[in-house]
């Protein structure tokens, strides 16, 4: 890598991550007095947020295990749950390491192509923007009737998202094969797009778990945003919630941190409401967030890179025994936590 492109990806994946984290662990230090409600909540009320929150992973990884069968990648339940609460763990790794962590793991155990990979990951995200969309239209519509609360900003952006996803979701690359290693990756990218895109029963059954976690999380933040004194009505978290979701899929700080409560901070002041609030309400959720992560990530990191290390040592063994011959597909991880 040259000196500006490494300068480059620093300043992008340390650098401003780590201004963006100063800057809300100042905001949060600052506003220190309202997090004793916290401390006196209810041992039971913070063991619902942290089952909110783990359901909350273990809905988005069944949307990515559904994606990964329609390619060919025939992954356990469990282990796919597995795989994804690790990869939310090293997403907390500048330069996005947790979702790198599972393309490796999908190519080694189970053949799927990085370039499939990526097209997994893209249709989830257009899905997600999909019932990001269709679900903030809901909570808009829900406010407006109930409290009379509009926001001319949000209708319009929550359409214009619903429309841009349901084109890209439309959209079928051709199959044209293209000369060069660019070109055969863009070809490649475009066959997984097409085969997972084009199921349109897989694609319905990832948008309505994407539309159940936006409602589990709704309630996740009613119960979060109450506790720094912001009651609201379901309606308002499902414009809410949604939309600091999607802002992790393009931030650049390490599992959205900052610029998703940012975001969410935004929505909040664009229904009406303080800003600082939004933010330090979102920043309690994302505490919890962390400590899920924690629990759940480090025993499943464990455990998927002792199952990677064994796919990798048997594809290796293979290759070195017959040459001439494919390595084997190593389904036999995924039948074993089925």
């Amino acid at each position: 890598m040259s000196t500006p492109r490494r300068l480059g990806w620093w300043l992008l994946n340390v650098v401003l991550p780590l201004v963006v984290l100063v800057l809300l662990a100042v905001f949060v230090w600052n506003r220190r007095e309202q997090f004793q409600a916290i401390g006196e909540a209810p041992l039971l009320t913070v063991v619902l947020l942290a089952l909110l929150t783990a359901a909350g992973f273990s809905i988005n990884a069944a949307e990515f295990g559904i994606l990964y069968r329609v390619l060919g990648a025939p992954v356990g339940a469990l282990e796919n749950q597995c795989v994804f609460v690790a990869g939310q763990l090293g997403n907390h790794i500048p330069g996005q390491v947790g979702t790198l962590y599972r393309f490796r793991y999908m190519k080694s155990v189970y053949g799927l192509t990085y370039t499939n990979g990526v097209a997994v990951y893209s249709v989830n995200l257009v899905l997600t923007a999909l019932a990001t969309g269709a679900i903030g239209l809901v909570g808009c519509l829900g406010l407006w009737l109930n409290e009379g609360t509009w926001s001319l900003v949000l209708t319009g952006a929550l359409l214009a998202l619903v429309v841009v996803a349901l084109g890209a979701a439309s959209i079928s690359p051709t199959s044209k094969a293209r000369q060069g290693r660019i070109g055969r990756l863009v070809t490649r990218f475009s066959s997984g797009w097409a085969t997972a895109s084009g199921d349109r029963k897989a694609a319905a059954a990832v948008v309505g778990l994407e539309l159940l976690r936006f409602v589990l999380l709704a309630v996740r933040l009613k119960i979060a945003f109450a506790w720094v004194g912001i009651d609201e009505s379901v309606m308002f978290f499902l414009i809410v919630g949604p939309v600091g979701s999607l802002a992790t899929f393009v931030s650049f700080t390490p599992s959205g941190i900052g610029i998703r409560e940012l975001v969410m901070a935004g929505a909040t002041a664009a229904l009406g409401r303080s800003l600082e609030d939004g933010l330090l309400a979102s920043s309690v959720d994302r505490g919890i967030n962390l400590l899920v992560v924690l629990l759940l990530g480090i025993p499943a990191a464990v455990a998927t890179a002792r199952w990677l290390h064994r796919a990798e040592a048997e594809s290796t063994a293979e290759t070195g025994s017959s040459a001439g011959e494919p390595s084997g597909s190593h389904q036999s991880l995924g039948s074993d936590l089925e």
